[in-house]
């Protein structure tokens, strides 16, 4: 595999089915190249570093064909046999990617790190590293609600080239950006226009992940049916969290239940499909009365919050369900509450901070620092700082100053102060 020429040849093959968007062709290609266990034995320098480049190609095409967790498996061979050359950077930009997609934001953030800190300016694959490091970057920002850091990232990125490999995580981002920005119906265009420039290309993992983001956008829009319609046929985990959605829209709780018991105990499922279902299963179980099936959804959920550090699941909770669902004991992460539905702060009735956010609220106005917040609170800098990132999003604000006032304007009750989680 590694020296024969045949056997590089094959991998360009790979390159060139891949670029006419023919996913499924070079996927049994790769298939193939891993018949050769020279792939996985070699010994001397030279022929690593061959083998990381085959590595990094047959990944990449594991990627767009939906595999990630061969993705990952594969990327991870092509890092120990390309390390301290141009390809490692490469390859790690791809496992930040793959990482961030299966909802592994800890995983990803590490190799976002990694892939920065050993960026090349040349080489093979330099565009598809630099766009799985931003794609990657903007995805963790989005599962942490990081609006600000995701924003930069998708400017960054702009609109996919027309030889961009990676353009519908390109476009599943910028979906997943206009949901929790509460613009779905602009985001939706965006997305069906641009996938209309890649037409035959739709395979492979852009049919699954746009599916996906374009049946929760028509959902936010309140278009059941045509969610529905999207999502007919389909019984892979990724769009399990969305077809329970569609259930809960439906009136069908229970239907929802049984979808988030099924498809959470799928090894198969990542960790982020894992939280989605777990919080959707909770929302469901609660509307229809369970109150045993709630409580073990949300010990679920708080698990996995802890273990992937998202966030951006609980958002898809209305501030009812939330109050209602925290009576079961469940400590909730800290911006639940977040709902950026306009930019214009006046016009919110119903901010909701935690009991935390108010008392870093409280200290700013009285000309706290985070260094005295933090002490007071005996938490880190780094916390405080995290607090305020979440208060200056739920008050729609980017200053101190800003906040203050804002804290002024509380006195007029256009903040509820009444009930924390």
């Amino acid at each position: 595999m590694c020296t024969g020429r045949g056997h590089a040849d094959l991998i360009v093959r790979v390159m060139g089915l891949r670029a006419c968007g023919y996913i499924t062709a070079a996927t049994q290609l790769c298939d193939v190249a891993l018949t050769d266990h020279a792939l996985l034995t070699a010994l001397d320098v030279v022929t690593c570093r061959t083998c990381a480049f085959h590595y990094l190609h047959i990944g990449i095409t594991y990627l767009l064909a939906d595999r990630h967790d061969d993705a990952i498996s594969i990327l991870r061979l092509a890092v120990g046999a390309g390390a301290d050359t141009t390809l490692e950077g490469h390859v790690t930009g791809l496992l930040a990617l793959a990482h961030a997609v299966r909802g592994d934001t800890a995983d990803a953030g590490s190799w976002i790190d990694r892939a920065r800190r050993c960026a090349s300016s040349v080489g093979i694959g330099q565009t598809c590293e630099r766009t799985a490091v931003v794609v990657a970057t903007a995805l963790v920002a989005l599962d942490t609600l990081d609006i600000k850091g995701a924003e930069v990232a998708l400017a960054e990125l702009g609109a996919p080239h027309e030889d961009e490999e990676l353009w519908a995580h390109i476009l599943y981002a910028k979906g997943k950006y206009a949901l929790l920005t509460s613009v779905p119906g602009d985001g939706l265009r965006h997305v069906e226009m641009q996938m209309r420039r890649f037409g035959p290309r739709c395979q492979g993992v852009s049919n699954g992940l746009l599916s996906v983001v374009r049946a929760d956008l028509e959902l936010a829009l309140g278009r059941v049916d045509q969610a529905s319609r999207l999502m007919a046929g389909a019984i892979d985990c990724r769009s399990a969290p969305v077809r329970a959605r569609i259930l809960v829209s439906e009136a069908d709780p229970a239907g929802a239940v049984a979808v988030a018991e099924h498809y959470g105990n799928d090894p198969n499922c990542a960790p982020g499909t894992l939280l989605e279902l777990a919080v959707v299963g909770a929302a469901a179980a609660h509307s229809a009365g369970w109150e045993v099936a709630t409580d073990r959804f949300l010990a679920r959920a708080g698990v996995l919050a802890r273990q992937t550090g998202m966030v951006r699941p609980f958002t898809v909770l209305v501030p009812q369900l939330i109050d209602a669902l925290a009576a079961h004991g469940v400590e909730f992460p800290t911006d639940v509450g977040y709902a950026p539905a306009d930019s214009t702060t006046e016009s919110r009735h119903d901010i909701r901070l935690t009991r935390r956010e108010h008392q870093v609220l409280d200290a700013l106005v009285a000309g706290g620092t985070t260094s005295t917040i933090a002490k007071a609170q005996f938490v880190s800098v780094n916390t405080v700082k995290s607090q305020m990132r979440s208060l200056y999003r739920k008050l729609g604000v980017h200053s101190r100053a800003e906040a203050i006032a804002a804290a002024h304007r509380m006195t007029v009750g256009w903040v509820s102060r009444e009930r924390y989680r």
